[in-house]
């Protein structure tokens, strides 16, 4: 062992976890790590990016090199980063694994050990505790009240991990869900996502505390929980990581959700409103949820008020309600005293009752209606009792509780009795319909069939007046009537209940009240649970019993989610009686007691069992298809019509977290709810995968934990309540209620709907106003629906269409602001899209129908196109009137035919034209039948659209004879398929009566516009004189102003080169300047400025021209490493003032200032920081760096410093530096191999073969490389201490070496050519610098070549440098 890997050995797990690959996802270890032959410390991604340092080649071997300072420096570089990003970009961010072993599992941990830790990837056991103090942990959780500091830290960490694991649910989900409510300040919300396999994940999203009453406070929560979801190491307690928000992930969660379920509130149906539109808006241009396409409203909230406002609408049922339940009612004495509840359970042992044991409960919640159920049934099971203790308050007492209990001695009859029994029941049954959906797990399907159930036992109980013999309340009651009872409130004495039992006349009043109450909650199931609604057109997946509505379900489904109708009732009606079988198969076994309950969870599990078995094979794939079937399952896994589980997540919370939840702050309560509410419906395997998880988050965030000195006692278990022994002789209250309801569904079971015929006694004013409230509630509802476009029209009477307007009219105001808006942003984002359109057209053919003027040609050739002369070949047609559409124009025949890309000349030369792209009407298949009238009138037309038509075109042209009659030529259309085939007349035929009712009728002009389709997403409208606006991010978007540019020491001028590759960017040359006169006569040919300068060490103030962009590339002969280093002393070097100077007068917007890199040399720091002070003083922001041409697509190495500089009332947006672009091999700017190249030949010249030869057998030593197969270019005109080569890439050029050829190539054995000394300084001459021959030699030329920045690497810090000055309002990536 070396000492270098001693030293490795003994810190290399330590600096591991100190330099991890990304501090936002350890999972994915550090980038640290060995090579095992040669032995070395590397850095993995550097390496795997193919970098060239000692990190990425694992040089690093000596103790000296092994140092913390090194790996930091390393970690910081832009080498490193860039590498980071690429990597974490191929690994999509996360390697979905939380192992830490390092490249090629030899890692700085080494490999990992399943043994170890039962299983347990992750970070080493010193970093982080162990999996089993993580399952011990979750095992206690929840038990206690307080959690101590690791307790906390532990419970974040856990959370972080079910985080992760929802997080990976959301990126394979098809659909999601949200469910959401609000309850004292808290908002929370919950998720359900289903997959394309159907498997449904569901879970707790989030919650938000104190953030704001109102729509858009509580959409603003909904986001920030959203984030948060979607965001990793957020809130961690004494965490040293900053939260980290995953923007793709949030992006596609916003996308994804297509349900809402709220309450019926005002501001939560507001806050919907707001979620699909533009009105909330994370990046100014889109809606929170913009495919939010339904809003469920609560069903358990909605079955409350089946009974609370109907009752209310009694005057009769609203005083029992007051004097069994409320304020008057002996309940509500009973419920508020201790004592009083003693008195009533002593009395209740001795006194007859309907069901054993007391229970002292009276409990209501006043805002849920339906737990009035209990103290109402209580009071009537209990009567005696309650009626004893009423009685002893009345002798005993004198307050105000005695004289509630005389009032309601006074108050109670036998009719009462008997109508708060009637009503106990209606209570019963109603109750259980609010249980029904009121889990988050409540199966959709089911909801209809129960709704149905439920009027039919309303109506046999009280309009066909089961309940007097079915058991139930009103049934128990009655008996106990038939026994009088007898008691005396002071003066007065008082008898209830006859042995001939109650009077008939009094027990119809009753049932009057009653079929009042039945006709008002026939009309709050229409408002509350419309037929028309998508959820209740779930019912057609209902495997234990279909309705009478299938048809019409079908129809509302495949409106709603814009399927085929008829593929979806075909499938459905072939995968239906398949599920059916795998349901019974499922449920057939068991009692009819726990069929029920499981009917619901089996109708699902059979759907998702019956699909599968369909996709397993091709063949059963083929006969029975499910994918339009499948969309709509999808749609109804994911569907939820309660927000019951919300509900109950406050409850358990309330319960469990009452005292530290005030005092906790809100991260912490978040990450506590999360954890407490999802991770005990985890899997044991999930459980496993979280602990890993939540190890790894700990490692990055806190560390190696402390380890407990000694054993903490437990405080002691808690004791088990002693059972109470059951007496068999009398049922229990839930008893009672059980066999009540099987009952009241018994009765129901035969029993047949009809109207209710109330009578007029029973019927008030008060039932007239609910009934009508009621019916414009369902009419609200249905124009809501009809708005939203999830109904069929064809289930809409005229009245309700005229009913729906005024909702459709609200919803068009809100719809206008958000149209304008989107139009303006599509306008922007098409006009953006040029560069797209231009990238997209590179390397293709145009084909001219307007002047070939030499600006255009030089235009097209800088967009990488090349002209020809056959239309039909042609990528792109230029014309002066793109879009405009003649019969007689085979220009627009073919580019509506063959799908091509009509620009005008301005597109090219200005980016102010328009560019339209049509869709290709030959790919169809069409039949065109042609009477003979038009084919004689329209011939040249018919005889250019048949020679435009490609080779195995599936268009057909049929001329029909001239006798032919109309009738001929609708029978010919019937003989292709619907939609193929199209009839084409003359403009006289076409009003003929025989083809008024023909489809696919057109004259030659209207067959022009269908074959001429534009294709939208991929065509650019802007006209040539546009000069209008669209709002881009707080900003106005105006047509590109022409950029005044000016250059000194230019050269080349590469930077004017550069520009004139950008089209989208109109530029003038207003001056450039050099003491050459060759390059003045390049300058003055390529560019033709407007003035041209000599030496402008002598130019005078007056003289000078003001621009926007001054670029300056002065002399760097006095900076470089291979010259004196003189710096100012040189007189080259003093020519860097001449540029200082200018922008001190002229002050452009925009200075770019470019030289070697040695000008970052420390003895050259003062000139450095001099000229950075200069120009702040000036007013500018200054930004240094130094790029290398290699990564912007260029064949060459060559490092370049940039000043740049931006005047500050000029600065728009922050400059940053061009992003790596990638490299460019050397063989790919090569000429062509000839004859005349001879592979792997050496120089004729002795001392440049000695160095050529050198360097061949070095790189075949050294890189394993053939010189003969790879290009190495090699400096052979220096002396042999200054060899360079590049394998692949070129080295450095410099003036004397490009104008004396000494560049060899290995794969050619030659030097290199003039063209390829162009490509490798990123100029193409094949369209650029054409006839330099006419100015210069080709010495003098190459010089400048060596002598001039690379162009891409120009190119992109002059565009960055434009944007930032708001000279230009995009960048689109630079055309290498």
């Amino acid at each position: 062992m070396t000492d270098g890997s001693s030293k490795w050995a003994a810190l290399g797990l330590k600096w591991g976890s100190q330099f991890p690959i990304s501090s936002f996802q350890p999972e994915l270890g550090t980038w640290l790590d060995t090579r095992a032959k040669p032995w070395g410390v590397g850095c993995k991604v550097c390496n795997q990016n193919r970098l060239v340092s000692i990190f990425a080649n694992y040089e690093v071997t000596k103790p000296s090199q092994m140092q913390k300072i090194n790996f930091q420096k390393h970690q910081k570089t832009k080498a490193h980063l860039g590498a980071v990003r690429d990597y974490l970009h191929r690994t999509g961010g996360c390697s979905g694994q939380s192992g830490w072993s390092g490249h090629s599992g030899m890692g700085c941990f080494g490999p990992a050990n399943p043994s170890s830790e039962g299983g347990c990837l992750g970070p080493p056991s010193t970093l982080a505790p162990s999996c089993q103090e993580f399952s011990d942990f979750i095992g206690k959780f929840g038990k206690s009240t307080t959690l101590t500091r690791k307790e906390l830290r532990m419970a974040w960490c856990l959370a972080e991990g079910v985080k992760v694991l929802d997080q990976r649910a959301t990126q394979s989900a098809s659909l999601i869900a949200l469910m959401r409510d609000e309850r004292h300040g808290r908002v929370a919300v919950r998720f359900r996502t289903v997959s394309s396999d159907l498997s449904v994940r569901s879970g707790f999203l989030g919650q938000g505390r104190f953030e704001g009453t109102g729509a858009d406070n509580l959409s603003k929560t909904t986001l920030n929980i959203m984030k948060r979801a979607c965001s990793r190491f957020y809130g961690a307690p004494d965490g040293h990581l900053a939260g980290h928000l995953k923007a793709p992930l949030l992006k596609l969660l916003r996308e994804k959700v297509v349900v809402l379920c709220a309450d019926s509130a005002a501001d939560e149906m507001a806050s919907a409103e707001i979620m699909r539109s533009a009105a909330l808006s994370v990046n100014g241009a889109e809606a929170l949820t913009p495919n939010l396409q339904h809003v469920f409203r609560d069903r358990a909230h909605a079955s409350r008020r089946l009974t609370s406002r109907p009752w209310h609408a009694d005057p009769k049922l609203k005083e029992i309600m007051d004097y069994m339940c409320r304020g008057a009612s002996m309940a509500k004495i009973m419920h508020h005293s201790v004592e009083i509840k003693r008195i009533f359970s002593e009395y209740a042992k001795t006194s007859n009752a309907a069901v054993q044991r007391s229970l002292n409960s009276f409990r209501a919640a006043g805002h849920r209606f339906e737990s009035f159920a209990r103290p109402l049934g209580r009071t009537l099971l209990y009567f005696h009792a309650t009626l004893k203790t009423a009685l002893h308050l009345v002798r005993t007492r004198t307050g105000s509780a005695a004289k509630r209990a005389k009032a309601w001695l006074l108050w109670i009859s036998e009719e009462r009795l008997v109508q708060a029994a009637m009503l106990a029941d209606a209570a019963d049954s109603s109750l259980a319909l609010t249980r029904a959906p009121d889990e988050e797990s409540t199966d959709p399907a089911v909801v209809h069939k129960e709704l149905h159930c439920y009027m039919k036992e309303v109506h046999s109980l009280f309009v066909g007046k089961k309940c007097l013999q079915q058991f139930g309340y009103t049934s128990t009651v009655l008996d106990m009537l038939k026994s009088p009872i007898v008691f005396q409130v002071g003066k007065d004495l008082k008898s209830i209940g006859s042995s001939h039992g109650v009077a008939s006349e009094k027990v119809d009043r009753c049932f009057g009240a009653m079929q009042a109450w039945v006709k008002l909650a026939d009309s709050a199931i229409q408002a509350e649970f419309p037929d028309f609604e998508v959820i209740q057109a779930y019912d057609i997946f209902n495997l234990g019993g279909l309705s009478n509505h299938s048809e019409k379900h079908l129809r509302i489904l495949a409106h709603a989610f814009k399927l085929d109708e008829r593929q979806l009732e075909e499938q459905w009606k072939d995968i239906y009686p398949r599920a059916q079988l795998a349901f019974r198969f499922q449920v057939g076994k068991l009692k009819d007691s726990t069929a029920k309950g499981l009917a619901r969870q089996a109708n699902k599990e059979a759907w998702e069992e019956t699909i599968a078995s369909m996709a397993a094979h091709h063949a059963t794939q083929k006969a029975h298809p499910t994918n339009v079937l499948r969309t709509c399952l999808e749609n109804y896994f994911v569907c939820t019509p309660s927000t019951s589980g919300v509900e109950q997540n406050f409850s358990k919370v309330a319960y469990n977290f009452t005292k530290q939840r005030h005092h906790a702050l809100a991260s912490h309560e978040e990450l506590v709810l999360k954890l407490f509410l999802d991770l005990p419906q985890q899997t044991v395997s999930e459980q496993e995968e979280i602990c890993r998880i939540a190890r790894v988050a700990w490692s990055c965030q806190y560390g190696a934990p402390r380890e407990r000195k000694g054993a903490r006692v437990d405080k002691g278990l808690k004791r088990n309540r002693d059972n109470v022994a059951s007496d068999e002789k009398c049922p229990t209250e839930t008893d009672f209620i059980k066999r009540r309801r099987r009952a009241a569904a018994a009765a129901a079971e035969d029993y047949q709907l009809t109207d209710v015929d109330v009578n007029e006694n029973c019927w008030t004013a008060n039932h007239d106003k609910e009934n009508t409230f009621l019916k414009n509630k369902t009419a609200a509802r249905k124009s809501q629906a009809i708005a939203e476009d999830s109904l069929p029209l064809e289930y809409v009477t005229e009245e309700e269409k005229q009913q729906s307007m005024g909702i459709m009219d609200r919803f068009e105001l809100n719809q206008q602001k958000r149209r304008r808006q989107a139009l303006r942003h599509e306008k922007a984002a098409k006009e953006k899209d040029r560069g797209r359109i231009l990238a997209e057209l590179h390397g293709g053919q145009v084909y001219l129908a307007v002047p070939a003027t030499v600006h255009l040609q030089a235009a097209l050739a800088n967009a990488g196109l090349t002209v020809c002369h056959n239309m039909l070949e042609a990528d792109v047609l230029i014309c002066h009137r793109p879009g405009d559409c003649s019969e007689k124009d085979k220009l627009s025949i073919v580019a509506g035919v063959l799908g091509r890309l009509e620009a005008c000349p301005d597109f090219f030369l200005r980016g102010s034209g328009a560019a339209l792209k049509f869709h290709c009407a030959a790919s169809a298949r069409r039949a065109l039948i042609v009477s003979a009238e038009c084919a004689q009138r329209h011939l040249p037309f018919w005889q250019m659209l048949w020679s435009v038509l490609p080779p195995g075109c599936k268009w057909t042209l049929h001329k029909m004879a001239s006798d032919a009659s109309f009738q001929d030529m609708t029978d010919k259309q019937r003989d292709y398929p619907q939609g193929v085939g199209y009839l084409v007349v003359s403009p006289e035929e076409r009003s003929a009566v025989a083809l008024a009712r023909a489809k696919q009728v057109y004259t030659v002009e209207t067959l022009m516009q269908r074959i001429r389709r534009a294709d939208l997403l991929a065509s650019l409208f802007r006209p040539v004189d546009l000069a209008a606006s669209a709002r881009i991010s707080g900003e106005m978007q105006r047509t590109p102003r022409l950029v005044k540019v000016g250059s000194d020491f230019s050269g080349l001028d590469t930077g004017m080169l550069a520009l004139q590759r950008l089209p989208q960017i109109p530029v003038e040359h207003t001056f450039c300047s050099d003491s050459d006169e060759d390059c003045q006569k390049l300058l003055q040919k390529f560019y033709n400025p407007k003035t041209l300068y000599g030496d402008v060490s002598n130019r005078k103030e007056e003289d000078e021209k003001t621009v926007d962009l001054y670029i300056a590339t002065p002399p760097c002969q006095a900076w470089s490493a291979q010259g004196k280093k003189r710096g100012l002393k040189d007189p080259r070097g003093g020519l860097m003032t001449v540029a200082m100077k200018y922008v001190k007068r002229r002050k452009p917007r925009a200075f770019v200032l470019e030289n070697v890199k040695g000008l970052c040399a420390k003895r050259f720091k003062p000139v450095l920081k001099g000229s950075k002070e200069k120009l702040q003083e000036l007013g500018y922001k200054t930004f240094f760096g130094v790029l290398n041409s290699k990564n912007y697509k260029v064949a060459q190495d060559r490092k370049r410093l940039f000043i740049i500089a931006v005047r500050e009332d000029s600065y728009r947006r922050p400059f940053k530096w061009p992003k790596s672009q990638g490299a460019r091999s050397l063989t790919s700017v090569l000429d062509p191999e000839t004859s005349e190249d001879v592979p792997g030949r050496l120089p004729a010249n002795k001392r440049s073969k000695e160095l050529a030869f050198t360097v061949y057998k070095k790189v075949f030593n050294d890189h394993k490389v053939d010189q003969r197969k790879t290009p190495v270019a090699i400096d052979v005109g220096c002396s042999k201490s200054f060899l360079t080569y590049g394998v692949e890439i070129a080295r450095t050029l410099s003036k004397s070496r490009a104008a004396s050829g000494s560049f060899w190539i290995s794969s050619r054995g030659r030097k290199m050519t003039t063209n390829e000394i162009m490509r490798v300084s990123g100029i193409r001459p094949e369209s650029e610098l054409m006839g330099w021959q006419e100015v210069t030699t080709k010495s003098k030329f190459q010089g400048m070549l060596g002598n001039c920045v690379p162009l891409p690497l120009m190119g992109n810090v002059l565009q960055n440098a434009l944007f930032s000055a708001g000279l230009i309002s995009a960048t689109v990536p630079f055309p290498a």
